[in-house]
């Protein structure tokens, strides 16, 4: 007797009757078969709803990836925050480094943390996006963005994991669950 795997959907070879739980050679994942009915076919247990399926492959990375949003988000707060008290005063530079802490460079870091704050909320609406199977688009996009060394300031953890939700992303069966 043959049934599908209820996670990636290849055929299996079951012994009948059929034995209380399964296990796919190629996915891993255990399962219940469902008994065939009268005319031969396996019942709606066996067989999964693929855009389920697919939310439980993207869930993981699309978490890291918001994870990295945020962690982009409070770098970039620390920073501004930081910067608008060195240049207003409320706090000095070091005395070893004086002309370290040139106006001009703090402003221009004002603006490189201005669009890292934006970066991070990008990130986080794509990460959710990407969760909820709504844009694909935007979902591939946000991997791309959040792998980019200049523009957040965790790309340590955005390169990783920018990889990982692209290699999710590319599975046939996640992409066609997009809307």
């Amino acid at each position: 007797m043959q049934l599908p795997c209820p996670n990636c959907g290849r055929m299996l070879e079951a012994p009948e009757p059929l034995p209380p739980s399964a296990q796919c050679p190629f996915c891993a994942v255990v399962f219940t078969p469902a008994e065939p009915d009268a005319r031969g076919t396996l019942g709606p247990s066996a067989a999964r709803d693929p855009r389920q399926i697919a939310a439980e492959r993207i869930g993981a990375p699309a978490i890291a990836l918001i994870v990295t949003g945020v962690f982009d988000l409070l770098g970039a707060v620390v920073d501004l925050i930081a910067r608008l008290m060195l240049l207003s005063g409320a706090i000095a530079p070091p005395a070893a480094f004086p002309n370290l802490f040139d106006p001009d460079a703090i402003r221009l870091g004002l603006v490189m943390d201005v669009v890292s704050l934006v970066i991070g909320v990008v990130i986080i609406y794509g990460a959710v996006k990407m969760r909820r199977l709504e844009s694909f688009g935007v979902a591939i996009t946000t991997s791309i963005v959040c792998m980019l060394p200049c523009v957040t300031c965790c790309f340590c953890l955005g390169i990783p994991f920018g990889i990982w939700a692209l290699v999710v992303l590319n599975q046939e069966a996640v992409r066609a669950a997009f809307r």
